[in-house]
């Protein structure tokens, strides 16, 4: 079944906003992980929770390679 423009819109927010909250937990389990070890990390480095605005650039990126452009 095709999707229409907007279907597949909010396909590539979810996509996005999947794919950097995935990245925001690797990189704050990684953190933790090295923390656990006992390897001093700087609370400067910690990771920051993805914004709205990241994730609306990664949907168009996404939505723009989909069109090839």
């Amino acid at each position: 079944m095709a999707r229409n423009p907007y279907e597949l819109r909010m396909e590539c927010l979810t996509m996005a906003e999947n794919r950097l909250q995935n990245r925001f937990s690797e990189a704050q389990r990684r953190y933790e992980y090295l923390s656990d070890m006992g390897i001093e990390q700087d609370p400067e480095d910690y990771p920051v929770f993805p914004t709205d605005e990241e994730i609306d650039a990664l949907a168009d990126k996404l939505v723009a390679k989909m069109s090839g452009e």
